[in-house]
């Protein structure tokens, strides 16, 4: 056999058996451990080092000493105390009771008589402490007279204090006294003067009375004056004044009915309106759009989009409050708009089918019948908004009209739109316009224009407003291949009440 094939044979070999295994007795586990218990001592034993027993030695040579030493200390405590106790209780002790032996070294012996002297030094210490008790207690009772020598003088001052309050608190009360009559003579002055006071006023009164009688009479002189020229007034207005309202008309076509007082009240209740107003107005919307590219598309597409589409005619309309102030007005409203265009477009395609002959002497004939299919597509676009315009407006007022400069944005919110237009992969191909195209949900337009307003009466007066209109971003997101916008013209009609 080959190498190759005996290295194959162990491979299978080797695979085969690489999971077997044996279960041997309990008896031989058993020898098992045993022998590896004994090897595992031999070779802690091979392991041993000098320098380790040596320190082992000079630890347990170190605490033999110890103990030895503490034992010693012991025995002569002992005999310190016995000394000690026998001394206390004023016995006479015999060397031999301590030293029985006579072989008893000279050392003991001094300790012993040092026993001795320690105990009347203990004396003196007694006596010299009864000797600063009794010098303490005369220091103690020499303080207390002190003491008491001290509360006899501060009761003293205590008293001088308090006959100084008595003939204190005797002066503020007759102070008190003099303090109460005089307010009482200046209460009574006071009153005095307010008499006069008061007489003092009612002559003013009465001398204001006459002047404001005066005052009046010039006042009805003049209103008579007045009246005069506004009668003159009005009759030469008498035409102008026909034409604006029957009302008016049976106000002033009797001279000898005229009251002037209550043209003038009538004229003032009339003109007394508030800044606040209210205008409702519908508005045709012209709506050509503005396409450009965003991508590597060509710009052939954007040939054929504005050749099938055309602008379209559509509307927007709402309602807008009105705050005026001197000659500026702030505007703000809702609003529907449709923006949109038609979509005309005629695509022709080619159907080709073919037919095979085959001819016996080596001849094949192919014939091709093209069928030409025509569709029509005629759509109109729509983007629907609801809208919400800021708009501002500087006014040049007259008598019965106002004219007006306005500009402002408007916050688009997107709605819904429907629709055809060209497929950007293929020219050919027309693609579905819906909610599923990328649309921008906010559109921001700018907006310019004129306004003219005439009155119909004080509060209510017809609008017409031509503006015109742009997107400032484009209908889709930023990252669609075409970015379109519109630049719309308007001509608003309205009506507006003034509240």
């Amino acid at each position: 056999m080959k190498k190759d094939e005996l290295k194959y044979i162990d491979e299978i070999v080797e695979n085969s058996l690489q999971d077997f295994q044996l279960k041997g007795s309990e008896d031989e586990w058993k020898n098992l451990e045993k022998d590896l218990v004994r090897q595992n001592f031999l070779s802690v034993l091979k392991n041993f080092n000098i320098f380790y027993a040596g320190l082992i030695f000079l630890f347990s040579s170190f605490l033999v000493f110890i103990f030895l030493f503490d034992f010693k200390n012991e025995n002569k405590n002992n005999l310190n105390v016995n000394a000690i106790s026998a001394a206390t209780n004023n016995f006479k002790i015999n060397e031999k009771s301590i030293f029985p032996n006579k072989e008893n070294n000279f050392f003991m012996k001094k300790k012993f008589n040092f026993l001795k002297k320690s105990s009347k030094n203990q004396k003196k210490l007694f006596l010299k402490n009864e000797n600063y008790l009794k010098k303490s207690s005369k220091n103690q009772k020499n303080l207390f007279l002190k003491n008491e020598n001290l509360l006899k003088k501060s009761s003293k001052n205590q008293k001088k204090f308090i006959l100084k309050n008595e003939n204190l608190l005797k002066k503020s009360s007759k102070n008190q006294k003099n303090l109460f009559l005089k307010n009482e003579n200046y209460l009574k002055k006071s009153s005095k003067n307010q008499k006069n006071l008061f007489l003092k006023n009612e002559n003013l009164l009465k001398k204001s009375s006459k002047n404001q009688k005066k005052f009046i009479l010039k006042n009805e002189n003049l209103l008579k004056k007045s009246s005069k020229n506004q009668k003159k007034f009005f009759l030469k207005n008498e035409n102008l004044l026909k034409k604006s309202s029957k009302n008016q008309k049976n106000l002033f076509s009797d001279e000898n009915n005229l009251d002037t007082t209550e043209i003038i009240l009538k004229n003032k209740s009339s003109l007394n309106l508030s800044n606040w107003s209210l205008e409702i107005y519908y508005s045709p919307l012209y709506t050509p759009n503005i396409l450009s590219v965003n991508s590597d598309i060509s710009e052939d597409y954007i040939k054929y989009r504005k050749n099938s589409e055309k602008a379209l005619i559509s509307y927007s309309y709402g309602g807008n409050i009105n705050y005026n102030f001197k000659n500026l007005t702030f505007q703000i409203g809702v609003s529907y708009t449709k923006l949109g265009e038609e979509f005309s477009k005629k695509i022709v395609k080619n159907k080709i089918d073919s037919t095979i002959i085959i001819v016996l002497d080596t001849f094949q004939i192919v014939k091709y019948d093209t069928n030409k299919i025509t569709n029509f597509y005629n759509t109109t676009n729509e983007y629907n908004y609801f809208e919400i315009p800021l708009i501002t407006s500087y006014n040049i007022k007259n008598k019965t009209t106002i004219f007006s400069m306005k500009m402002g944005i408007i916050t688009g919110f997107f709605l819904n739109a429907k629709g055809q237009s060209i497929s950007l992969k293929d020219i050919n191909e027309t693609i579905e316009i819906n909610n599923d195209l990328p649309f921008m949900k906010l559109n921001f337009t700018f907006l310019v224009g004129i306004a003219l307003e005439y009155k119909l009466d004080f509060r209510t007066s017809i609008i017409i407003e031509p503006y015109i209109r742009q997107n400032i971003n484009s209908i889709f997101k930023k990252n669609y291949e075409i970015s379109q916008k519109y630049r719309s013209t308007g001509l608003k009609i309205g009506v507006k009440y003034y509240f």
